[in-house]
């Protein structure tokens, strides 16, 4: 084995943290009740992000990201996961939320094209379409605005 391949053998796949401000919707496996949460980094195998509560360490997670659409013509995409809270402490600059960090346990890239019948798949069926379009437009807002 050469030098270099040892290096990247070495080096953890969590460190590979990308930070990015989009929405999110999280709920506890199990309940059917989606709560809104902002990403702050990700990485293949963890992600980082702020909620209202504290939780439990071992808490298992579904976690669904709205990804915006890089440019006219392209697609845009939903990541979808199980996760488990491995960390989570309250906010010191704000009070009433906490960061939260889960490892990923299965995440998987939904695309999707302009037409919203995918959207609402990527969302569970037509009942979220307003929501989901709601939150296409605040990432798109996000991604223009940084």
């Amino acid at each position: 084995m050469t030098s270099p391949e040892k290096e990247r053998l070495s080096v953890p796949r969590a460190a590979m943290q990308f930070k990015i401000s989009l929405p999110m919707r999280f709920r506890i496996r199990g309940q059917k009740v989606w709560q809104d949460a902002w990403v702050d980094s990700m990485s293949a195998a963890e992600i980082i992000f702020q909620g209202d509560v504290v939780m439990e360490i071992g808490k298992a997670l579904d976690i669904r990201i709205v990804l915006p659409q890089p440019g006219i013509g392209r697609q845009g995409g939903t990541i979808v996961s199980k996760a488990k809270v491995t960390e989570s402490r309250p906010l010191s600059e704000k009070p009433r939320q906490a960061c939260i960090v889960a490892r990923l346990s299965t995440p998987r890239l939904l695309r999707f094209g302009p037409d919203s019948s995918s959207n609402e798949r990527a969302f569970g069926g037509g009942k979220n379409r307003k929501r989901v379009e709601t939150e296409k437009a605040h990432a798109k807002d996000q991604v223009t605005s940084a």
